[in-house]
């Protein structure tokens, strides 16, 4: 086949060829090229092959190469291990020619001696053995040659040269299944070839095997496109396409980038793919796309094919190129374009002739023809039109339809096929599977159409499985001539797959599946495959002839096995798979030839409990009389009667006990047969029938499993009647009590079954058991909610004022669970039960409350149960009201309850409305201020519903408040207002909505902290700004003296210390300026002073401001850092750190505070402490105060650190009362 390169333009790529040079020079033993598709590794062959410049590396390693072969995709004989031996031989015989390096005695040796002269004249005998043929026709003469010209004993001579080896690990060998491929026959002899002899091959980044197989060989990367030299390949080549094209130059005037930047731009969409540059550049030339639009092309080759299809094909019908393209994916070899428009025609018999030349000649830049045939250009390009990842639906092509249009087309000409032909025929035909058409179907379609197979001998499988046992099915034979060499040679295949088709099995496998004894025979024979050999899931041939019931195909095989008793990796022996499969002959035949009747793997299942699983009865006598042991359990502790029983085999399990199975016997969780039927999925009239057959079978009734349940408990939990009525009328016991205490009533009345409730009360059962936790039958019943069950068991007498351990009576069961019908006849029978406590203090309204249970609610009202009563914790139902969220449970209770209470508080002294503004119920806040809650309302921490409205950052309820009277600047226990803790915890909304209803910005906790100065320690620069903004005053003292800006320098936040210290200083000098004004006049003036100050610090970059509303954390833990409780030290500081060091407090005699910053104001810079210090000027009204102090002693002391003697958190508990459920 001729080579689609042959002879094309090459530019660059000196580097490769010096390099490869340079390995044959230094003993290197070969050299493998890899790179992604496109990247030229073909093409550097060809080169090397075909050099197309005079002079060049090139032409040096064109007079060094002794052979090549190509790997071709599209032709199926090119990946054959006995053409590749075949054309090496030629080439080699060839190769005794002058003007090139070369070695004498080859023809010699192989011509001159008919052993070897032989395997040249039979093609056959090499396809059959190829492994035999490289080693007489390859490797012996060449280790026997001379060498003309030889280097040093350290490099190598000549070279052979072979393309595309990972063709070998996709695809697999395109032979038959089993045959050796090209890599493997090569990677076996490497160590034997002469050391004068180097090999170079190219392969796909992705293909591992060469790595493994061949480990001596050193790797080039083609497509690397961080290297240098690389790059310098792509820019000359789109160089020399730009320079060398006339159709480019007559564009130049249409470029609107320069060419450096064009080349930069493909160079790096390219990322070192030349067949992507290729195709761009071709495009351009023939004006698919303008040059300055390339950009525009996506940046991979699979995108550049899709890309191209929509320019090429468009809107125009697709069918006719998609037949086109299906048909090259599946044929075996190269097609002319006639015979190309006859296969496609079986398709669509109206087309002609000239649509089928204009289909090829839209997609002509996607096809590689010339006079002899017709390929796809690129195989890149076949496996994109099979991924529909990447070719989309719209251009998605099947191999399957092209192997049909090409079985149609050999249907035509079936009775006039010769060998090679018929063989094709039957290829494409055998991958018409996927339709549903079994082998014999197929088989029948040759024969109709004429073709005959009944002379065909067939030395060795051909194709693949599928085609050999087809046409085997045909008439064909298929027998060994002699054994392919003296050694075994054995031959791995593809991993398997689903049983259904066998493709990927490996030969031997996927014959023993199928049945094919004469496939097995000649695998056996002729192949030397060992049949002990296993496949990817540990499976065996005779495993799988014995699984699927092929008794000639396991005589075969148990003739020459190694071991009758392997087993796979699910522990699968071919005994267990024969029972199984209820293969009664296969199973004689396996126990005839040694097979372990109870072996068994790490499952501990034998081939008696397989075959009894299945209910085949043969197979269990069979094993039975060879000696199986019929109580063998497996690791469940489950035997093979129980296994038969759970799945109804009647005549398995009297065949079993008869051959003495314990019919009483208990598995691992204590239960027997009788107790797995009742448990399992049998219909009813099935399990009534095994109950009665284990019955009959004297089965034991009253045997309890580990949980202490007897067959009575199963049959109440499932309820089965007849079955009960089977049980008594053997002597059950109706009271057994299992671990738990619960009787079979308890468990019936659980599960709502009121024909066995029925029963056993008419049978006398005890109604008045109680079980471990307290509970009686009408708990359970009322927990199940079935009221049938519930007034049958109030008619029988059982108390509904009984309370289980945790004080729940039944109708808190019914309450809790939502059940209507059950509250309502448990009201009815006793309406004192309605507002019964349990020992938390709950009355069932309050678990329908909190449950969200509006019906049951309504009906306990209407019962009269109280809204009003408390629970131990001081709760009422509004409380759990508000806290589910249920606003339909809060109307009904306020507006439906006289007199009731809105504003009642529990234990901690949290109203309803608290609680819904804690979950955030905004329509439950807005139902109970409506109905006259009280917003101001505190706690017994004195916090307000708006303090925790701003604590989680909830504007819309904050404002639902104000609007109805909360008290803005209402503070809690230590003072804090709303305000503060909307600073403390940066909600910038609440703030400023708090601001704006006048909350005062002044206001001052019991530590003398504002929220400007916990604005100023938590650095929140935009809250600080918002402060000044609503006049907040910066020059408060908190207790210790200390300003706002003081404490923004002690926690590091400088922006916010020089901000506050540029207001002051624009107040100080505003005073300055005023002459005789008020104290007043100057108050409102540097209040004005803030907005202007405020306005140019913004106008400067200050940062803006984030509305957006804060994540609401988690309330279980909240901590005020900057302002403390009652219990805290009066001297304590407001900050949880550490006082900075560089700053110290000074007192005077009179006891005023000094607050000295060591950090200048205007640089930042550190203040000497003996020298600075004793000049500062002491912002203080008294003119000694300096003096008065002794700052050199003093500085010392002042240094101290001081810490907290106490840590006050706000603990705002989750609301949900977690009730202990029994």
């Amino acid at each position: 086949m001729k080579c689609p390169l042959e002879r094309k333009r090459f530019v660059g790529r000196e580097w490769l060829f010096r390099r490869i040079l340079h390995c044959l020079g230094t003993g290197t033993k070969g050299v493998v090229i890899v790179g992604e598709p496109g990247c030229g590794k073909t093409a550097c062959c060809c080169e090397i092959i075909w050099p197309t410049r005079v002079d060049s590396l090139q032409q040096v390693l064109n007079g060094r190469l002794l052979a090549y072969y190509f790997c071709n995709a599209f032709d199926a004989a090119s990946t054959s291990a006995g053409q590749f031996v075949l054309s090496l031989a030629s080439q080699l015989l060839a190769g005794e020619r002058p003007g090139r390096a070369t070695m004498s005695g080859y023809r010699q040796r192989v011509m001159g001696e008919q052993k070897r002269k032989i395997w040249l004249q039979d093609p056959v005998k090499c396809e059959c053995d190829p492994v035999e043929a490289f080693r007489r026709l390859v490797v012996e003469p060449l280790n026997e040659v001379q060498v003309l010209g030889a280097p040093s004993a350290s490099g190598c001579s000549l070279f052979v040269m072979i393309d595309s080896l990972h063709d070998q690990c996709e695809r697999g060998p395109s032979g038959a299944e089993g045959t050796i491929s090209i890599l493997d026959l090569w990677a076996r002899f490497q160590d034997q070839l002469p050391p004068w002899l180097f090999t170079l091959c190219t392969s796909r980044k992705q293909c591992k095997c060469i790595a493994k197989k061949c480990l001596q060989f050193r790797k080039i990367t083609l497509d690397d496109a961080q290297r240098p030299h690389i790059v310098e390949d792509i820019g000359a080549y789109i160089a020399h396409r730009l320079s060398d094209a006339t159709a480019f130059k007559a564009r130049s005037e249409q470029i609107t980038t320069s060419e450096e930047e064009l080349v930069n731009l493909l160079a790096l969409k390219s990322n070192g793919c030349f067949l992507y540059l290729e195709l761009i550049l071709d495009a351009v030339q023939d004006s698919l796309i303008s040059l300055d639009r390339a950009n525009e092309v996506p940046g991979t080759l699979n995108g550049l094919y899709l890309w191209l299809c929509d320019k090429l094909i468009g809107d125009s019908p697709f069918c006719t190129v998609r037949d086109i393209f299906s048909v090259l994916l599946a044929s075996r070899r190269p097609l002319s374009v006639k015979q190309l428009y006859r296969i496609v025609w079986t398709s669509n018999v109206d087309l002609s002739w000239s649509s089928f030349l204009a289909a090829v000649k839209r997609v002509s830049r996607l096809l590689w023809t010339d006079d002899k045939m017709c390929l796809l250009f690129h195989g890149s390009f076949a496996e994109w039109l099979l991924d529909v990842k990447h070719s989309t639906l719209k251009y998605l092509c099947r191999a399957v339809d092209g192997h049909g249009c090409l079985a149609m087309f050999l249907s035509c000409k079936a009775s006039t096929l010769p060998k090679n032909e018929l063989i094709q025929f039957a290829y494409h035909l055998s991958k018409l599977t996927s339709f549903g058409l079994s082998t014999e179907q197929l088989a029948m379609w040759m024969t109709t159409c004429g073709a005959k197979a009944d002379g065909l001998i067939l030395t060795h499988p051909v194709c693949d499985h599928e085609t050999t046992r087809l046409l085997i099915e045909l008439g064909a034979s298929l027998v060994a001539t002699k054994p392919p060499s003296n050694k075994q040679w054995p031959v791995s295949l593809a991993v398997p797959v689903q049983d259904e088709n066998h493709a990927g099995h490996k030969s031997l496998h996927s014959s023993a599946q199928s049945g094919c004894s004469s496939c097995v025979r000649w695998w056996l024979s002729a192949a030397r495959i060992s049949p002990d050999i296993e496949d990817e899931y540990g499976n065996t041939a005779l495993f799988l002839a014995a699984k699927f019931g092929h008794t000639e195909v396991c005589k075969h095989l148990l003739k020459v096995t190694q071991n009758v008793n392997a087993a796979n990796r699910d522990g699968w022996t071919a005994l267990r798979a024969a029972a199984l499969g209820g293969h009664g002959t296969v199973l004689a035949l396996l126990l005839r030839y040694g097979a372990g009747v109870d072996y068994c793997s790490a499952d501990g299942r034998t081939a008696l409990r397989a075959a009894s699983w299945a209910g085949h009865e043969q197979c269990c006598s069979i094993l039975l009389k060879a000696g199986a042991s019929v109580d063998l359990q497996d690791c469940e502790g489950r035997t093979a009667l129980m296994t038969a029983a759970f799945n109804g085999h009647f005549r398995v399990v009297e065949i079993l006990a008869a051959a003495g199975a314990n019919v009483d016997h208990r598995d691992r969780d204590g239960r027997t047969a009788l107790i797995v039927v009742a448990m399992g999925p049998l219909p009813d009239k099935k399990r009534n029938a095994m109950i009665e057959l284990l019955l009959k079978l004297s089965a034991t009734v009253d045997i309890t499993d580990k949980q202490g349940r007897s067959v009575l408990h199963f049959a109440a939990l499932e309820g089965l009647v007849e079955v009960w009525d089977m049980l008594i009328s053997r002597g059950a016991d109706l009271n057994a009590e299992d671990e738990h205490n619960c009787t079979p009533l308890m468990l019936a009345a659980c599960c709502g079954r009121r024909a066995i409730v029925d029963l056993l009360l008419s049978k006398g059962a005890d109604v008045d058991t109680i079980d471990s936790t307290g509970r009686t039958v009408l708990s359970l019943a009322a927990s199940q909610g079935n009221p049938d069950i519930v007034g049958a068991l109030l008619l029988a007498g059982l108390d509904e004022m009984h309370r289980d351990n945790n004080g729940w009576v039944p109708l808190h069961y019914a309450s809790c669970n939502g059940h209507l019908g059950a509250c309502a006849l448990l009201c009815s029978h006793h309406a004192e039960t309605v507002d019964l406590n349990d020992n938390g203090g709950r009355t069932p309204l309050m678990l329908a409350v909190e449950e969200g249970h509006l019906d049951v609610a309504k009906c306990l009202l209407q019962f009269g149960a109280s809204p009003f009563k408390p629970s131990l914790d001081g709760r009422t139902a509004l409380h759990l009201a508000s806290s589910s969220g249920s606003s339909e449970l809060c109307y009904m209770l306020v507006s439906q309850s006289a007199g009731i209470n809105v504003d009642v508080f529990d234990i901690e002294g949290r109203t309803s409305l608290y609680y819904a503004v804690l979950e955030e119920h905004a329509d439950i806040v807005e139902l109970l201020l409506s109905f006259g809650c009280d917003p101001s309302m505190a706690d017994l921490h004195g916090r307000t519903p708006l303090h925790v409205a701003s604590w989680l950052g909830n504007s819309f309820i904050a404002e639902l408040l104000l609007r109805h009277g909360a008290n803005v600047d209402a503070g809690d226990r230590e003072n804090r207002t709303a305000l503060m803790i909307a600073v403390w915890r940066n909600n910038y909304n609440v703030a400023k909505l708090l601001l704006q209803h006048k909350a005062d910005p002044n206001a001052h906790c019991f530590e003398g902290s504002t929220a400007l100065s916990i604005a100023a320690q938590e650095g929140k620069d935009t809250l600080v700004q918002l402060l000044l903004q609503f006049s907040a005053d910066i020059n408060h003292r908190d207790s210790r003296g200390r300003l706002a800006a003081d404490i923004a320098r002690l926690s590091n936040h400088d922006e916010i210390a020089h901000l506050l210290d540029t207001v002051q200083d624009n107040l100080v000098g505003m005073c300055t300026n005023l002459s005789g004004s008020s104290k007043k006049s100057a108050e409102s003036k540097s209040s004005s002073g803030y907005q202007s100050l405020l306005m140019t610090n913004e106008s400067l970059g200050s940062p803006k401001v984030d509305t957006s509303m804060e994540a609401r954390p988690a309330l279980d833990s909240i901590s005020y850092a900057s302002l403390s409780s009652e219990e805290d030290s009066p001297s304590s500081p407001a900050l949880h750190q550490d006082v900075d060091p560089s700053v110290c407090a000074y007192s005077d005699h009179s006891g005023h505070s000094v607050h000295v910053a060591l950090k200048a104001a205007s640089n930042g810079s550190p203040v000497n402490r003996e020298e600075d210090l004793s000049t500062s000027t002491i912002p203080d009204g008294d003119a000694d105060l300096s003096q008065s102090l002794n700052l050199s002693s003093s500085c010392i002391s002042c240094r101290e650190s001081w810490h907290r003697t106490s840590k006050r958190t706000l603990i705002v508990t989750n609301p949900h009362y977690r009730r202990n459920v029994p």
